[in-house]
Parts: structure tokens; C-alpha cells; sequence
């Protein structure tokens, strides 16, 4: 989304619109979409793209997605730059994409940064004080709209799948992941 064209697309806005045009298109909506959002709650369906091919136990190797050294000093390749980092907080439905960079650190492992006071740092904390563990899922390739939110500090307690709702005017699809539901 790093174009007017393009963040203009994700947010399902003319794409002829100038930078002006777009700040204006902009006005008020934020707003709007977040009153609008409960009415927006995600739909499950049964099945969708991401079931089309799933790799399992030791069929699982990172290494094959194409993923560069973004910059010089990184402690290693990032597939997680422009991921949607899904987590729930345990005490409620509140689901959060956030926009964590994510490391691989070899064929079967990544590491996750979530910053202090981030919203998906309040249910991590929450669930490893309970369980010791946080189940996530981290979503790469999906729609720009989906990344553009979770780089963004939805208000606490909003979904971003719901505010994505309000923005395209529909409930979005969503499937549960099979490890973390």
C-alpha cells in the first residue's frame, strides 16, 4: 500500500483519485467504520484458498518461501514483513491482526516481535500467564485492506476482520485454522 493508487485500492477507493482526492476520500471514515464495525462480524465458512495446500510436521520448511535479507543488519529474512499476525484474547472473542515482523529462524521455526502495548502483546501475555503458550496464525498474501489494518491501532477490543467489514460494507470470510482455531 506504499502508493496512492495502491492504499487507494485497499481501501476500495477510486484508484484515480490524486493524494488530495485521497485525504478527502479519507475524511470522516475512519470514524464511521469503527461505529459501523460491530455490525460487521466476521463469517466462517467451511473452506477457502488456504486449504489448498497445507504442509504438516516435518513436510513444514520455511526456507522455500522466497524471502530476502531486507536490510544488512537484520538478524535474518523476515517472511512476516507484510504478514497479518492473528491472535485472540482469551477472555473474549477479540481477534487482532497485527502487523509484527516475523523471522525465520529455520524449517520449522519463526520468532514474532510484538512490541510493549501492542494489542496482540495483551492477549500473548494473557495466554502464556495461563497457559504458557499463545496459540497464533500468520497470514501472508492476503488482501492489502487486511495488512493496511493491522499496521494501524484499531481501538482496543475491535477486530480488525470487523473493521475490514465496515470498510467493504460485508461481513468478511474467514476459516479456523486447524491448530489455533
Amino acid at each position: 500500500v506504499g502508493s496512492t493508487r495502491r492504499l487507494a485500492l485497499a481501501f476500495r477507493f477510486s484508484t484515480d483519485l490524486d493524494k488530495r482526492q485521497l485525504i478527502e476520500a479519507f475524511r470522516g471514515k475512519p470514524l464511521k467504520w469503527e461505529r459501523e464495525s460491530r455490525n460487521y462480524v466476521p463469517q466462517a465458512v467451511d473452506s477457502g484458498p488456504i486449504f489448498e495446500e497445507v504442509h504438516e510436521g516435518r513436510d513444514v520448511n520455511l526456507l522455500k518461501f522466497p524471502t530476502p535479507l531486507w536490510h544488512e543488519k537484520d538478524g535474518g529474512r523476515y517472511v512476516g514483513t507484510g504478514c497479518a499476525v492473528i491472535t485472540q484474547d482469551p477472555d473474549s472473542d477479540w481477534i487482532n491482526l497485527g502487523a509484527y515482523r516475523t523471522m525465520i529462524l529455520d524449517e520449522q521455526h519463526v520468532s514474532i516481535v510484538i512490541g510493549h502495548g501492542k494489542q496482540g502483546r495483551m492477549h500473548y501475555e494473557k495466554w502464556w500467564a495461563r497457559e504458557g503458550r499463545c496459540p497464533v496464525a500468520i497470514s501472508l498474501g492476503h488482501d492489502p485492506l487486511l495488512f493496511a489494518l493491522a499496521g494501524l491501532e484499531i481501538p482496543l477490543g475491535i477486530g480488525e476482520y470487523n473493521y475490514a467489514g465496515a470498510v467493504i460494507g460485508a461481513p468478511v470470510d474467514v476459516v479456523a485454522a486447524p491448530m489455533t482455531g
